[in-house]
């Protein structure tokens, strides 16, 4: 509220949302990159990018993934893939947004028929709100 001395309740790092007998929202613990790799950096970032896929021996795996499109990949990655770009020295060739995004996981259990719906509901909150949103469905 503008004006008011009073703070908005403190939320976990991550967590549950939204529980219902019909579908859970879970609020991702870890911030998460965005960002974009051209085609010419491709070659030279195979190998943080192979183990942003499949993660190191020894260590476990995290969350990342990447979607090509005409200019490049979208990359959407973990600190732990993050860092595999570093150690590379290749970090460079990657362009992040320059804040890190929130991520929530949507379970519709026997309902997920209507995902599409779902999304199409808390995209026009979030838009209302200003806020940006990269769906990425599985």
């Amino acid at each position: 509220m503008a004006g008011s001395d009073a703070k908005p309740p403190e939320r976990a790092p991550g967590g549950d949302i939204v529980t219902t007998s019909l579908f859970n929202v879970t609020l991702l613990e870890e911030s998460l990159w965005v960002g974009s790799l051209g085609h010419d950096g491709l070659r030279a970032c195979a190998w943080p990018l192979l183990k942003g896929m499949l993660g190191s021996p020894g260590e476990g795996t995290g969350f990342f993934s990447f979607t090509h499109e005409e200019d490049g990949l979208t990359l959407i990655m973990d600190d732990r893939s993050y860092a595999a770009f570093e150690e590379s020295s290749l970090i460079e060739l990657v362009t992040c947004a320059p804040d890190r995004w929130r991520a929530f996981e949507i379970h519709l259990g026997s309902l997920a028929w209507e995902v599409p719906g779902l999304v199409c509901f808390l995209s026009t909150i979030m838009a209302e709100s200003r806020i940006s949103i990269l769906n990425l469905s599985t």
